[in-house]
């Protein structure tokens, strides 16, 4: 999106069968190149972590992004998964 020679870009929740410009699930953020100031890009945290729960995954250049904008996101979200992970483990152990 944009206009010519000052392009803007959003950052979206797509299907992985969608075409590449297509339809989206949902918009969670944009990225302006062209300005300078820290809001260049904007990410909606808690529904990017909504997403990632459900199964969603970064493409490389949009975990890039969210890296930048938000950089306790990914650490959290990794986090949250480990300690899913041995619960289930736990309570495997426990009917066991």
């Amino acid at each position: 999106m944009g206009r010519s020679n000052r392009l803007m870009y959003r950052l979206v929740v797509a299907n992985h069968r969608s075409p590449r410009d297509g339809k989206y699930l949902e918009m969670v953020g944009h990225y302006n190149p062209h300005r300078e100031s820290p809001d260049h890009i904007r990410v909606v945290e808690d529904r990017i972590r909504y997403w990632l729960d459900r199964g969603a995954k970064f493409t490389e250049k949009a975990k890039h992004l969210v890296t930048h904008a938000a950089p306790g996101l990914l650490a959290a979200v990794k986090e949250e998964k480990l300690e899913k992970k041995k619960l289930m483990r736990s309570k495997k152990e426990s009917r066991n």
